[in-house]
């Protein structure tokens, strides 16, 4: 009986096996080819604006409203805030009585003086009459410029009360909200220039003999670690975090739209590059009891060849040994074949 069920069992074993070799599986080919792999230091940090200004107050007050919130983008000349107008409405209102009160002065005191002109000139006034009121319209002539000042004063306060923004760009911080009284020169919003950026990221110190101003960066943004944006160290900060051991290296890339002020960024700092070595997709390397091994492709045969592998980095294997540049070796559907399967090769994605 287990005769039998042993000779069955082989019987359906070759069966399939003559099944398997008979058909054809699709492939896709990888070519190998030589890639020089840069070393770099991975580091972590955030991106900051390298232009950044403040909007404050030039008048003292309470804030009646704020128009702005962080992240909101603010035009140079815009309205931002409002401080409660009603105290410099008075001041106005009082100095232009003034400003009136001495412009009426004057123009009594000019008609004095021209009349009593007329009289010294008829010999029917005396110098030194004359020279009295020509003093007397001098002073008066200074209090109405006195008062005109304030009032101008008083008027340029008044439109303090409206405050508005000195530059163009984003709001960072808000500092002063509705209700919040305030003193000149208080700081109600910060903005950034989010057209001129930098990163700062941080690197363990005992890195800080490879690491120059010039190297080439490649960024990551957090929001899409597939894209990349070029940078360059311009900088590194001559003092380590006391509790981190870390240095802070400053980053400068163009403007991208990926990275915006106050997000987190990752970096790859390329401190050097490696001669050129040969990859192949890590889905071409397949395993077994004797080591990792490849499906070479020649003329629609397939050669099973065991290498030698580094470090694997997004998703390429580097050989060390068993390959020539050139080869072909098969990349998708790898798993599926082996030395004597039929294989159509298809078009990758």
């Amino acid at each position: 009986m287990r005769y039998h069920q042993k000779t069955l069992i082989g019987l359906l074993l070759s069966l399939l096996s003559g099944a398997l070799l008979a058909a054809v599986s699709p492939v896709t080919l990888y070519k190998v080819t030589p890639v020089v792999l840069p070393i770099t230091i991975h580091a972590s940090g955030s991106v900051l604006s390298r232009r950044m200004g403040a909007i404050q107050s030039q008048v003292a007050g309470q804030i009646i409203s704020t128009h702005l919130v962080p992240g909101q983008a603010v035009k140079k000349g815009e309205v931002v805030a409002v401080i409660k107008p009603r105290p410099y409405n008075m001041l106005v209102s009082e100095a232009h009585g003034q400003y009136l009160k001495a412009k009426a002065a004057l123009g009594n005191q000019q008609g004095v003086v021209e009349r009593a002109t007329v009289l010294y000139n008829s010999k029917a006034y005396p110098k030194v009459g004359l020279n009295e009121q020509k003093a007397k319209l001098h002073a008066i002539q200074g209090d109405y410029e006195s008062a005109k000042a304030q009032w101008d004063e008083a008027k340029l306060k008044q439109s303090k009360t409206q405050i508005k923004s000195g530059i163009t760009g984003q709001v960072d911080e808000q500092k002063a909200y509705t209700g919040t009284v305030v003193d000149a020169g208080t700081i109600l919003y910060t903005v950034v220039d989010p057209t001129m950026l930098k990163a700062n990221v941080f690197v363990p110190e005992n890195y800080r003999s490879v690491l120059k101003p010039g190297l080439a960066v490649q960024l990551i943004s957090g929001t899409d670690p597939n894209k990349t944006i070029a940078g360059k160290v311009t900088r590194i900060l001559p003092v380590v975090n006391p509790a981190s051991r870390q240095l802070t290296v400053v980053i400068r890339f163009q403007k991208n739209n990926d990275l915006l002020p106050g997000g987190s960024v990752e970096a790859n700092i390329i401190t050097q590059k490696k001669a050129a070595k040969l990859v192949v997709p890590q889905a071409a390397i397949m395993h077994d009891e004797e080591g990792q091994y490849v499906f070479t492709y020649n003329k629609g045969k397939l050669k099973q060849v065991y290498v030698s592998v580094g470090n694997t980095d997004k998703g390429m294997t580097m050989v060390l040994d068993g390959l020539k540049a050139g080869e072909e070796v098969v990349n998708k559907g790898a798993s599926f074949v082996n030395a004597n399967s039929k294989v159509k090769v298809v078009k990758g994605d």
